[in-house]
């Protein structure tokens, strides 16, 4: 037969092993049969409930280790009105246990709460007279996977313009398991565009302040659209930002992307312009008018290029098709102007040599 009953009050024996030893509390539960210690006797264990400052851990303990106070001890002698001259707190699993030391029983020897199975899970941590722990502080304890910190992005992107600061710069957060931001971390955190699809400018790496890095001076310089941001830090989880477009800047050059080729036509060639910014991006929003014209000093006096030699520009590309220059003699070089634009020269090409390749 069971020695105590549910609702008995009890004290954790002095000669006990438990790091409970000398607390007292309240029978909750016990086996409806007896278990097996790992001597090979039958023991009756009771799950007993302490009581320390609103924190309610229920532990198992065999009868042998418990003494019977009910005559003894009245509500307002137990642990939860008393005076703690020192606290330690433990994590078992996802039950937070709290150990009174009112009696100056030294405990210095205890690293953990262990579980009655000898399992040790948990880690002291000590405080000071009549200071509640801050249970909002204490670290996950149990296991690696608990014990992942990782970044999140606080920022949202919006799209971009090449060579301007990202409108949105961006506040990394280093939060724990619950979204908890961990204010004690000053981690380096470093940004870069996801697989390196463009460099970013700036300065890309920034120690956290209180568990938070915010960047202030980024800048993509390549357009291109569905650009996202990574955010690394070494030892914790990495953070993928949201996606945006960076477009180009205001056109500023004209660039000739394809050199005098053979149009497949007698001495016809064709070449083909760019309207670019500052960046090397081609302007697609560009509208304007280039002309093509034989640059000066170039090729025979008095040559006349032939054909359509000014079109408006489209997507920021323009191509001259069934281009000729008479005579095809000499070696010449091709100008392309706009107003308000730079202009660009072609390298020297020698008409009769790029007709001639095509026949070959």
């Amino acid at each position: 037969m069971p020695r105590f009953n549910i609702g008995d009050r009890v004290r954790v024996r002095l000669s006990s092993h438990s790091p409970y030893r000398g607390q007292t509390g309240v029978v909750e539960d016990f086996p409806s049969s007896d278990s097996q210690s790992s001597t090979g006797s039958h023991e009756i264990r009771y799950l007993v409930r302490f009581d320390y400052r609103g924190l309610h851990p229920a532990v198992h303990l065999p009868e042998e280790d418990l003494e019977d106070i009910n005559d003894e001890i009245t509500p307002e002698e137990t642990p939860t009105s008393g005076r703690f001259a020192r606290w330690s707190q433990s994590r078992i699993g996802n039950q937070i246990a709290q150990v009174s030391t009112t009696r100056k029983y030294i405990f210095s020897a205890l690293t953990a709460i262990l579980v009655i199975a000898g399992i040790l899970i948990g880690v002291n941590v000590t405080g000071t007279e009549d200071i509640p722990p801050d249970l909002t502080e204490l670290p996950v304890l149990g296991g690696s996977s608990n014990n992942t910190l990782k970044l999140v992005f606080e920022t949202k992107f919006v799209d971009t313009t090449a060579g301007l600061t990202l409108p949105a710069q961006p506040v990394i957060k280093i939060v724990d398991n619950d979204g908890n931001t961990v204010t004690t971390s000053s981690a380096p955190i470093t940004l870069a565009v996801t697989n390196n699809r463009a460099n970013l400018y700036g300065t890309t790496t920034v120690n956290a302040v209180n568990g938070i890095a915010t960047f202030n001076d980024l800048i993509i310089v390549s357009a291109g659209s569905n650009y996202s941001l990574t955010a690394i830090s070494p030892g914790l989880s990495s953070s993928l930002s949201n996606s945006f477009d960076v477009e180009p800047n205001e056109g500023i050059i004209l660039d000739f992307i394809t050199e005098p080729v053979a149009a497949g036509l007698g001495s016809r060639f064709s070449v083909r312009v760019a309207v670019k910014d500052a960046f090397g991006n081609i302007a697609t929003d560009s509208t304007a008018e280039v002309t093509v014209s034989i640059t000066p000093d170039y090729g025979t006096p008095g040559a006349v290029l032939s054909g359509t030699t000014t079109l408006e520009v489209k997507d920021g590309l323009v191509t001259f098709n069934y281009l000729s220059i008479s005579p095809i003699d000499g070696k010449y070089k091709l100008t392309a102007s706009s107003p308000g634009l730079i202009s660009d020269t072609t390298s020297s090409f020698d008409i009769a040599k790029i007709t001639e390749s095509q026949t070959q």
